[in-house]
């Protein structure tokens, strides 16, 4: 007689089985851990859901900001130059959290597939299923008349996550409030959280988007990347009637945003008193203007180099002086980990 080597086959301990995945609470947690790629998966800030680099400065309504010295692998992304090769590019963190987020869709959809439960239907994409690639036909069946009522359904009948209809705001700053998460507006959203003991949980895809140096005086005190354009404030230029300059005539001499480029802080400047939508000051930190309910925005003194990357400062996604603490997660190097729903 001879033992069994039955106890030397342990079964992996930092995976689930499929039959441990292939129930209705298994699909559920797959399928939690697909949505949480939305925030970045693994804390770098180019999987975050904002793209603030490979979208908006690459889109040309930001630039990378703070100084061409500090995080220089940005520079060649901005200047359209980043090499497809280099395996340190920054877009190879892009694609990878990407990619990370269908490899956890696919397991989603292979766990159904195993499931008695559920039943897979897909749309048109590719899926693979051990190791085997399905192309899945689309849903498409022209029937317009019958999607336009369940569209009209939803606008008509729709709500929030939490129960409000669908509508827009009486009041457009409630719409990047964190007190004001899940707002009517809300229809799809990314989640945010602080004191979770990981910072990673809040808005950690923008902790370096605030205006530099800012001492107690404004938020996050760190480190003035993700400046506004010049293109992007004079895109706010409008005619005497109000409306947008659609025929990009906002850039202009005679239209540019007065701004205070050049001027050191302690420099007089006096605002542009040119018709500009409202909705700039939501979007643009600029000299003189109430930065939230911290201090009037004080130029140059918050800009870690105006040549290099102009005169303004984010302002959208930022938290308000009376949220520090409450609305933030101060528990990392830096107090710019904001807890504010991105949209």
């Amino acid at each position: 007689m001879s033992c069994s080597d039955e106890f030397l086959q342990v079964a992996p301990t930092d995976s689930l089985a499929d039959s441990q995945v292939s129930t209705k609470a298994g699909i559920d947690g797959l399928l939690i851990g697909t949505y949480s790629a939305l925030n970045g998966v693994f804390g770098n800030r180019f999987e975050g859901p904002n793209h603030w680099a490979t979208g908006s400065v690459v889109g040309g309504d930001a630039n990378k900001g703070t100084d061409a010295g500090d995080y220089s692998s940005l520079n060649p992304i901005q200047r359209y130059e980043a090499s497809p090769v280099d395996p340190n590019n920054d877009f190879n963190n892009l694609w990878r959290g990407r990619y990370e987020g269908v490899s956890r869709a696919n397991k989603v959809l292979s766990a159904i597939a195993n499931s008695t439960e559920l039943t897979r239907w897909g749309w048109g994409f590719y899926i693979v299923v051990g190791g085997k690639v399905f192309k899945r036909p689309n849903l498409y069946q022209t029937k317009i008349g019958e999607a336009k009522d369940l569209f009209d359904d939803v606008i008509e009948n729709g709500v929030t996550s939490n129960g409000l209809k669908y509508d827009l705001l009486d009041d457009y700053a409630q719409i990047y409030n964190a007190e004001n998460d899940n707002h009517a507006e809300a229809v799809f959203d990314v989640e945010s959280a602080n004191n979770t003991g990981n910072v990673q949980n809040a808005n950690a895809f923008d902790d370096l988007n605030y205006p530099y140096n800012t001492g107690p005086d404004g938020p996050g005190n760190c480190c003035g990347f993700f400046q506004p354009s010049f293109e992007m404030a004079n895109s706010y230029r409008t005619g005497a009637d109000g409306l947008p300059l659609l025929d990009k005539s906002y850039n202009n001499p005679e239209n540019v945003v007065k701004n205070d480029f050049g001027l050191e802080a302690d420099e007089p400047f006096v605002e542009d008193d040119g018709p500009l939508d409202p909705r700039i000051d939501h979007a643009i930190g600029r000299r003189g203007i109430p930065y939230l309910d911290w201090i009037e925005h004080p130029g140059k003194a918050w800009i870690r180099s105006q040549p290099y990357a102009g005169p303004y400062s984010p302002k959208k996604y930022i938290y308000y002086r009376s949220q520090e603490n409450s609305f933030t997660d101060g528990s990392s190097w830096t107090r710019g980990y904001a807890t504010m729903n991105y949209t």
